[in-house]
């Protein structure tokens, strides 16, 4: 069994090979739909499973939950080697990251656990250049810095950038029903993408309509705020990846519930 893990996004992340047609699939899933800022459909889930993916029989295996250590609601997940980030979706309290090792078998072994330093944990990038991972926290428009030990372990928060949607939340303590009926009322970053140089990072921010700019210190680990792009009003924007040709940037917009 050779396990070679690569990252995918939007929750999956994958691939372990298990042979010539076939991969193993980690898949994160909602378990509390209460501690969401969304609603969304289907049935609530169990945590993180394993799947393997058959190319040759065109078909998707459950194997086995591999994982509720990060529950609830883990949610987004990035692979680093054979190391696993994931973060966890709540409104109630701050979330967390999770740091996994991933076992031949398919299997995770937890390594540490950190506050993120928000709420809504939505997002988490593991810096190419350094031992840092950058954290972005929905609900309360938080975007952190985490330092990594030398078994890739996050072990301190070394920075932390509010926007004004921060100062909302602590003055106002807004419930899910209010975000739902204004879902652009306050600051909602949503994920970190580095530019092709890895130079800048860059942070949408779908209630203020824009892309925040910012600058990591690889040596202390401290994050600068650069600059904001203002994009259409009412655009909202998610998420976003660089052209090819490492200058365009097209964005996705909010989602309509």
């Amino acid at each position: 069994m050779n396990a070679d893990w690569n990252r995918t996004d939007d929750g999956y992340a994958g691939n372990g090979i298990v042979g010539e047609s076939r991969v193993r699939v980690l898949v994160s899933s909602y378990t509390d739909f209460d501690k969401l800022a969304h609603l969304p459909k289907g049935n609530e889930g169990q945590g993180i499973r394993c799947f393997t993916l058959d190319y040759e029989k065109k078909e998707l295996r459950d194997e086995k939950l591999v994982s509720t250590f990060a529950n609830p609601n883990p949610a987004f997940m990035r692979m680093d080697n054979d190391r696993l980030y994931v973060v966890n979706e709540r409104i109630d309290e701050n979330g967390i990251v999770s740091a996994f090792k991933v076992l031949p078998s398919g299997g995770l072994k937890l390594l540490k656990q950190l506050d993120a330093a928000g709420k809504s944990t939505c997002y988490v990038h593991k810096d190419r250049l350094s031992n840092f991972c950058l954290i972005v926290n929905y609900w309360d428009a938080t975007v952190s810095v985490a330092k990594l030990d030398k078994d890739g372990s996050p072990v301190e928060i070394t920075s932390v950038h509010r926007r004004p949607g921060f100062d909302y939340c602590s003055r106002h303590c807004p419930d899910r029903a209010e975000h739902l009926a204004h879902r652009q009322g306050w600051s909602h970053t949503h994920c970190v993408v580095p530019s092709p140089d890895d130079k800048f990072f860059f942070v949408p921010d779908l209630g203020e309509d824009k892309i925040h700019q910012f600058e990591l210190n690889r040596d202390n680990g401290e994050l600068r705020f650069v600059a904001s792009t203002q994009v259409e009003e009412g655009h909202g924007p998610r998420h976003f990846i660089f052209h090819s040709d490492g200058k365009r940037t097209p964005t996705k917009p909010k989602t309509p519930f």
